[in-house]
């Protein structure tokens, strides 16, 4: 139901021809013409005129990275029979099945509980004790050049998510990846000046949500919206072009 969801518009001009992904035409600060996908228009747009100092074009990897840099030594964790072949595998041979969780039970709920209890400066230690010890490595759910400003961007995103959130998410990663890395909304924008983040899922007059949308922006809203942390609320929005 879209009317129960918040709706931004924002004006640009379909161009026409060019396959069969729309392009829009928009103007820039400078007055310059710029041709862009519905997803970087919409991603100018929070940035330019809602003040999101961060944001990102990423889908499900944004969160991706997060339950990797959170879940690392869950995700490699030893003394589970035949999930390790070779030392170059990017991660257990039974990530993405159901097995995953029952065979971690009890550390993927360990790590669960303490991510929801984690403040800012607890969050920001687990993300960069990761990053520092296995920056580079392979790892299935995690893109170490996602952001752009490394660390500190993997840093900040988590402290504007908040533990709470950031623990629900991780719990529905470990039980169901397969089937939950897709559907994630759009965009992923976050304001460190603010400590606040925000899920966008982007649509153009003629798209719908899939039931996978649907089921990440409920899932989002419910769990962001239910309990503040730290005073802030995840947000969602369905945004559609004219």
């Amino acid at each position: 139901d879209e009317g129960a969801r918040r709706v931004v518009e924002i004006g640009a001009e379909v161009l026409p021809g060019l396959g069969e992904r729309p392009m829009f035409v928009s103007g820039s600060g400078s007055g310059d013409v710029v041709l862009s996908s519905v997803e970087i228009l919409a991603l100018n747009h929070y940035r330019v005129r809602e003040g999101w100092e961060k944001g990102l074009h990423a889908e499900g990897a944004s969160l991706g990275c997060l339950f990797g840099l959170l879940m690392w030594d869950v995700i490699f964790a030893g003394g589970i029979a035949d999930v390790f072949r070779t030392k170059y595998q990017a991660g257990p041979l039974d990530f993405g099945t159901d097995e995953f969780y029952g065979n971690r039970m009890e550390l993927v709920d360990s790590r669960l509980r303490e991510i929801e209890t984690a403040d800012c400066e607890t969050l920001r230690c687990m993300i960069g004790s990761t990053w520092d010890t296995h920056y580079g490595q392979q790892c299935v759910c995690l893109n170490w050049d996602l952001f752009p400003d490394g660390k500190q961007d993997a840093q900040d995103l988590a402290c504007c998510v908040g533990g709470f959130v950031l623990s629900n998410i991780c719990g529905r990663l470990a039980r169901d990846y397969r089937h939950c890395r897709g559907g994630v909304p759009d965009l992923t924008l976050w304001s460190p000046s603010r400590n606040d983040c925000k899920f966008v899922e982007v649509k153009s007059p003629t798209d719908r949500l899939s039931t996978k949308q649907v089921l990440w922006i409920d899932f989002l809203t419910s769990h962001g919206a239910s309990r503040s942390v730290q005073g802030k609320n995840v947000g969602r929005s369905l945004l559609v072009l004219l």
